[in-house]
């Protein structure tokens, strides 16, 4: 699946229904895409969802950095690290 595409499928779970469950839901959307059943989401999996998450406008959410870093297993500081790549 290309970036593009996957903008467009996160960025439709972002802004369907509440923006309450808009984190859960595409954190929930980029854990189905990238996890697999014999391990965790790997690194450049990771680095490549918070790229894709900061072009659709995610990270503007309030929390979004708190919720992302508890859902996807990295910390804060992780995710600001890949903010400023």
């Amino acid at each position: 699946m290309t970036d593009q595409e996957l903008e467009e499928r996160l960025a439709a779970q972002l802004f369907t229904g509440t923006l309450t469950g808009s984190i859960d839901r595409v954190i929930g959307e980029v854990r189905k895409i990238f996890e697999n059943e014999d391990r965790d989401i790997s690194y450049e999996d990771i680095s490549r969802s918070i790229k894709i998450l900061d072009n659709i406008g995610f990270f503007e959410l309030r929390y979004a950095v708190v919720k992302t870093s508890e859902l996807l297993n990295v910390s804060r500081v992780t995710i600001y690290k890949h903010l400023r790549v």
